[in-house]
């Protein structure tokens, strides 16, 4: 067992407000080691040079986005199609039945 003496209590922890503050910039060093763009402060070129990618991503998503789109309408129109030939099968299988029926 560890003795009381050997623990500091939090009042007798000699606590200051600058111990807060070197904590605070470990955190922030942390934080850089980790990810060193995420604490890096962004200049007027580096900005420039994500709104430059930003406009880049843009451009080779529109295509992209339009193509989807006539893919999409492509789709649509298949679909119709092929609802009505499921309405048109289902009218031509109950006439079957229905002549059937008439037969006997």
């Amino acid at each position: 067992m560890m003795n009381k003496e050997a623990q500091p209590s939090p009042e007798n922890s000699g606590y200051l407000p600058q111990d807060n503050f070197e904590n605070e910039r470990h955190q922030i060093r942390e934080l850089m080691r980790d990810d060193p763009h995420r604490a890096r402060v962004k200049t007027p070129a580096d900005l420039a040079e994500d709104e430059e990618i930003e406009d880049e991503v843009s451009s080779l998503s529109k295509p992209a986005h339009r193509a989807n789109t006539r893919v999409e309408r492509h789709l649509k129109t298949e679909l119709k199609k092929f609802s009505s030939n499921i309405k048109k099968l289902d009218r031509a299988r109950e006439d079957l039945e229905d002549d059937d029926d008439n037969e006997e």
